[in-house]
């Protein structure tokens, strides 16, 4: 049966749903591929000055602020982000951390630290905040779900809003 339909229009080759309804997939004439669709999760905490404890979940929490959420979940009771197919994916998790206090930040995969993501920074000669950040590009199953968990707790050791963001987005 068909699955798609596609369409050459406005020099470029367009892909449709099976009901022509919605556009999937465009090439342009210069080649550049959009896909509309493509999974992708952009979050922060809607909180400012954050202090967690070891083990602590950062995004188990329904203070939230959803950037981008399309195809990716988030469970705000555990902090889980589940990806719905197999493929890569770049991971980034940035923030601050304020006057020399410790910033030490897992993600971990399907609960283990498997991925070996982590940053760690307990510079103490600091006044102020002091951004920190981590990211890559990492095989992931369908279903397969991400944390960022704290490792070493410490006063004012992140900070939400605008000055944090964890990113998952489908890649190829």
């Amino acid at each position: 049966g068909r699955i798609f339909n596609i369409s050459n229009g406005g020099n470029a080759l367009k892909f449709f749903d099976y009901n022509a309804s919605s556009e999937r997939m465009r090439i342009d004439a210069a080649g550049i591929v959009t896909k509309p669709y493509q999974p992708i999760i952009s979050v922060s905490r809607n909180n400012s000055s954050l202090s967690f404890t070891i083990n602590q979940d950062v995004f188990a929490s329904t203070s939230m602020l959803n950037w981008v959420v399309q195809g990716i979940s988030h469970n705000t009771s555990n902090g889980r982000f589940t990806v719905p197919v197999a493929g890569k994916y770049y991971v980034h998790f940035q923030s601050m951390k304020n006057n020399g206090s410790k910033a030490y930040f897992r993600v971990y995969k399907n609960g283990g630290d498997t991925l070996g993501l982590r940053i760690y920074d307990d510079t103490t000669n600091i006044s102020g905040w002091c951004p920190y950040g981590l990211g890559g590009v990492f095989s992931l199953a369908a279903n397969d779900y991400l944390n960022v968990v704290c490792g070493v707790g410490a006063t004012n050791n992140a900070h939400g809003m605008n000055h944090m963001n964890f990113t998952i987005h489908l890649i190829g």
